[in-house]
């Protein structure tokens, strides 16, 4: 949510400032050092030091940093602030025991220091050790109640908890303090986000912008958040993408084209090197999406190269990586050190598979790193960023009269823009539950998120005109008993009746799969609809009815289920969706029959579909690649 460590600038003056940063790693427990002597001040050597690494530190440039602190820490050993700075280092640098080491040492010496107290609160806090946090960040906010930071990390402390009133009321002493603080708006953001209450926290982001346009958490929640509003403008997502693309590239350090290209863009006679970088190569819908396309990818016209911006390597990243030439590892390195990674291996085509998505590394597609870079898979609108020269779509999510909505060129893929591995799974009962109860039940996957108030107000017409009707809702976030009961209340508000809903907590992922037998067909979300459940749904023979909206995200069921031939399971608005769920709902005869078939012969209808036929969408993406090199090549000799 917020990093809630300062980061002041190194000053003139002697005295050394508080630093820190946002920890991720479990705090693990090593053996005591030699107690801490009291100085407090920095030459003005190791103060240039000290503003050296914490620069270096804040662009992830790790090892640099903790050797500038360590040269530091030569000529002024037991300063606390060089200590604490270099605690951060080592957890980002996973060396949690010399992490721990240094901040028991510091709070030996220093029990009652508020900012201390502070720090290694959040330290706790980024562990999920939420007891220990409390305990420090209450003490650090008693010892100091007006200290800003402490208010905001317990703020934070009790938001990750779900204790929302509690958050705010920290975040409104904390802006009591320090009213322009943007951080203290955007963590306020967050938590009315957590709420779902979207229309508030954009206008936190806002009002956060308002005072650090250059704030990426709070300009990339909303955009990335815009997509679940009810009222979701692609034109105006458009707009805070660009302005967030051109804040990049003004702060994107420096970037050269491969040595293999000084000599501009020419048709090659080698296999194109494709570079991927995303978060999610491992057990993610990404990872799922690649896994059956790489296995089937022609030979000898491409050579890929991986940049894999997260610590996760499991058991799908493992079944991904032959696929691969190089393997990279890259989430503990700085954005210069990734960018000059990829230059290094000389790639001809770069591709970010996560747009303004969590983890995401548009810091380095700011800059040109490869003749070619384009967007696609893991994201669903414009990245923003003129560096970025195609998406990959395909002719339903992205029709010729929405291309304005990209700062990118289209190149369309002529199917579907992503293809899905088939499942190692089939329905155990294949007959529809209406046929064995009274009564349709429909199904919902979604994250609570996607459900807003126009999706719940249509839902209570479909039942009020199917009065057997009833809806399982199954969700991520329905296990902790405070959101499902919110999340109940918000159904029972929409005039929905509670006694016809079951909201269910999420299931391992093979009962995930099975409990689509005690449903017989799911009612999508919109703006945002479903993507992945939508299509493992209708491998499993359980079909969705959708709403086509603008947008690629916004007609991504539509795109799904028109490659699956079932047109007619796409409405065009509002009325059309509650009229046709309405119908099922009552069981009406044709419907049903088709939802039926579909579950009794599944996987037959899609297995050779589009949307799974991993052979047909391997040649498709090559040649899409390779047409995104001819126009390259083209426009440079022009």
């Amino acid at each position: 949510m917020a990093r809630s460590f300062s980061y002041p600038p190194a000053r003139r003056p002697r005295k050394a400032l508080s630093a820190g940063h946002p920890l991720s790693k479990m705090m693990q427990r090593a053996g005591s050092a030699p107690p801490l002597a009291e100085p407090d001040t920095l030459s003005a050597e190791s103060n240039a030091l000290y503003a050296q690494a914490l620069e270096r530190f804040k662009f992830n440039a790790l090892n640099e940093a903790i050797s500038l602190v360590d040269k530091a820490l030569v000529s002024t050993p037991c300063n606390r602030h060089l200590l604490q700075l270099k605690a951060a280092i080592c957890t980002s640098l996973h060396r949690f025991e010399d992490a721990d080491a240094i901040w028991q040492q510091l709070l030996e010496r220093w029990p009652n220091d508020a900012q201390l107290l502070c720090n290694l609160g959040l330290y706790a806090l980024r562990q999920k050790r939420h007891d220990e946090a409390h305990a420090l960040l209450s003490r650090a906010v008693a010892l100091d109640p007006h200290n800003a930071d402490s208010q905001l990390n317990l703020g934070v402390l009790h938001a990750a908890e779900h204790r929302h009133e509690q958050a705010m009321a920290c975040f409104a002493m904390a802006l009591n303090e320090t009213p322009a603080n943007a951080e203290i708006h955007f963590s306020i953001g967050c938590c009315l986000q957590a709420q779902y209450r979207l229309t508030e926290a954009h206008a936190a982001y806002e009002h956060a912008l308002a005072l650090d346009d250059g704030h990426f958490g709070a300009r990339s929640n909303l955009i990335f958040t815009q997509h679940y509003l009810d009222d979701f403008d692609p034109a105006k997502n458009r707009q805070h993408a660009e302005r967030m693309g051109a804040s990049l590239a003004r702060q994107a350090p420096a970037a050269r084209l491969p040595a293999s290209h000084a000599g501009g863009l020419a048709p090659v006679k080698r296999p194109l090197r494709v570079g991927f970088v995303s978060p999610d190569l491992s057990t993610h819908p990404v990872g799922y999406f690649l896994e059956a396309m790489l296995a089937a990818l022609p030979t000898g016209e491409i050579t890929l190269h991986a940049y894999a911006n997260s610590h996760i390597h499991d058991d799908l990243s493992a079944r991904l990586r032959p696929a691969f030439a190089t393997w990279h590892q890259v989430a503990d390195r700085s954005t210069a050190q990734l960018m000059q990674t990829i230059v290094d291996d000389g790639i001809d085509i770069l591709i970010d598979l996560a747009g303004h998505a969590k983890g995401n590394s548009l810091a380095s597609f700011a800059r040109r790193l490869a003749p070619v870079q384009m967007s696609w898979l893991g994201y669903f609108s414009t990245t923003g960023l003129t560096s970025v020269d195609f998406v990959l779509a395909d002719p339903i999510s992205v029709p010729p009269q929405e291309e304005g909505f990209f700062t990118e060129k289209i190149i369309r893929l002529p199917h579907t823009r992503y293809c899905f591995s088939p499942l190692k799974a089939a329905l155990a009962e294949r007959c529809l539950p209406a046929a064995r109860q009274q009564g349709v039940t429909f199904g919902c996957y979604q994250a609570l998120a996607k459900i807003n108030e126009r999706v719940l107000a249509a839902w209570a017409k479909v039942l009020a005109a199917a009065p057997t009707a009833c809806l399982r809702i199954r969700s991520a976030r329905l296990d902790a008993p405070v959101v499902a009961a919110a999340f109940r209340q918000r159904l029972e508000s929409a005039g929905i009746p509670l006694d016809r809903v079951d909201t269910l907590p999420p299931l391992p992922y093979d009962a995930y799969l099975q409990s689509h037998a005690e449903v017989d067909v799911l009612l999508d979300t919109f703006p945002y609809p479903g993507g992945t459940t939508t299509a493992e749904a209708l491998y499993l023979g359980v079909p969705t009815l959708t709403l086509a909206m603008p947008g690629m995200l916004g007609r991504q069921g539509e795109a799904i289920l028109k490659n699956a031939s079932l047109d007619h399971w796409v409405c065009l608005d509002e009325a059309d969706y509650v009229a046709k769920a309405s119908a099922i709902g009552r069981g009406e005869a044709s419907w049903l029959a088709e939802a039926a078939n579909l579950r009794a012969n599944a996987p037959a209808h899609v297995e050779t579909s589009p949307l799974y036929d991993a052979g047909r969408f391997a040649r498709d993406w090559v040649d899409a690649l390779q047409e995104a090199w001819r126009r390259a090549t083209a426009s440079a000799a022009a």
